[in-house]
């Protein structure tokens, strides 16, 4: 089953994702299509909430271990050796993560925060937009096969119902290890 924007949409504040990816216990991923951080995604509460602060202490741990399960397979998906992670709010009111590949190699500022990437904002392909949803998805049940292996629980709702596919990229045992520790 794939999610539609309207599937990803808060009915109380409107806040939704443009590419949905998938669906994790406790939110949603979806690509945010921007070619200087190919990759990179916003992760949104399934609920309505604007504040983390306000969330019981169980759904705050849910999200967070979503933002945690999705930013690992970012990492399979996109090779990027780090990922950000921030959590503003300052212009949407419903709680969401944004998850930046970064890519130390190809970027003028690399040692900065994103928002001071001095190249001009622009979106992806449809056809890169399209590919890097397939990649996302494939490293989420990567990530959930791997975190079940060591006995932890990873509940992905609307993953693809294709068999599991080789891994993305191409890792020595310890490196995979390491990348998903």
């Amino acid at each position: 089953m794939s999610l539609s924007k309207q599937d990803t949409t808060c009915l109380q504040c409107g806040f939704g994702l443009w590419i949905p990816v998938d669906e994790l216990s406790s939110s949603y991923m979806g690509l945010y299509s921007d070619a200087r951080f190919p990759g990179r995604c916003i992760v949104t509460l399934n609920q309505h909430a604007e504040h983390l602060d306000e969330l019981p202490p169980d759904t705050v741990s849910s999200f967070m271990l979503n933002v945690r399960v999705a930013s690992m397979a970012l990492r399979i998906a996109t090779g990027s050796p780090r990922i950000n992670v921030a959590i503003l709010g300052n212009q949407e009111g419903h709680v969401h993560a944004h998850l930046i590949p970064r890519y130390p190699e190809s970027e003028p500022r690399p040692n900065k925060a994103p928002w001071e990437d001095t190249r001009p904002r622009g979106s992806m392909s449809s056809a890169d937009n399209e590919r890097y949803v397939e990649l996302i998805r494939r490293a989420l049940k990567q990530v959930k096969v791997s975190e079940e292996s060591r006995g932890r629980k990873v509940e992905l709702r609307h993953v693809s119902s294709a068999e599991m596919e080789p891994p993305l990229l191409m890792l020595s045992q310890d490196a995979a290890t390491d990348l998903l520790i």
